[in-house]
């Protein structure tokens, strides 16, 4: 392959490549750490319905890769602030929760709206029909491999939550496109995921980090001096 054409998207680069400008009316669905490899069963799912016409492309995710980034990334934006709180915000409005991200997308397409999954997977289909009534961007998140994966007592389930996550999104997909008349999908992930059977050893952690500046996650450091720890 001749790697210097070959240009990965950029998640941060989202909105503008595939949402801006369109025409008709996407739905997206942001599903929280679905990682490339559950998006490819799900393409592959997906390319067995002959009423089906599916693309996979990879994206390169915002470092460091993480929900509040990752999913503000997704968002129309010029650029993202990240606080010191680890929160991000664009042109100082919040991006955390359903209605702050709403209200930054419908500042850019004023036909749009975000909602959570189940709370959408419980309307019936005149419910549908109507809240997609006038619409030409939805913004649908999807939580269920994170949900279950990031929480110690019920991360051996990540496999189960990945393939039911496949299965509700495709049958979502289904009944919205049936009766809300809509026939432009997109799924993508704030971030994904690394799996490992192992426990993690005491020698592989690094403590004692501290500064004003620094927000320390499980898996980063985010600091604005050089961290100078062993490992």
């Amino acid at each position: 392959h001749d790697l210097t054409t070959f240009q990965t998207e950029r998640q941060t680069h989202f909105y503008s490549k595939n949402v801006s400008g369109t025409r008709e009316r996407v739905v997206v669905f942001i599903s929280d750490a679905m990682r490339y490899e559950v998006a490819q069963q799900l393409f592959e799912t997906l390319a067995m319905d002959a009423k089906c016409t599916a693309k996979l492309t990879p994206a390169v995710s915002t470092v460091p890769s993480y929900t509040q980034l990752g999913m503000a990334a997704l968002l129309p934006h010029v650029s993202l602030e990240l606080q010191p709180d680890s929160t991000v915000t664009i042109l100082g409005k919040k991006t955390v929760g359903t209605a702050a991200r709403e209200s930054i997308l419908q500042a850019a397409e004023k036909n749009s709206s975000c909602i959570q999954f189940d709370q959408m997977q419980n309307m019936r289909r005149d419910e549908l029909r109507s809240y997609f009534s006038g619409k030409t961007l939805v913004y649908v998140y999807h939580n269920q491999i994170d949900a279950r994966g990031d929480k110690p007592n019920t991360e051996d389930e990540v496999f189960v939550a990945c393939q039911e996550a496949i299965t509700e999104i495709i049958d979502l997909i289904r009944r919205i496109s049936t009766s809300a008349n809509t026939y432009r999908f997109i799924v993508t992930a704030d971030h994904g995921f690394i799996y490992k059977r192992d426990k993690i050893a005491e020698s592989d952690k690094i403590g004692g980090i501290k500064g004003k500046t620094s927000f320390i996650n499980r898996r980063f450091v985010v600091a604005q001096e050089p961290v100078s720890r062993d490992g």
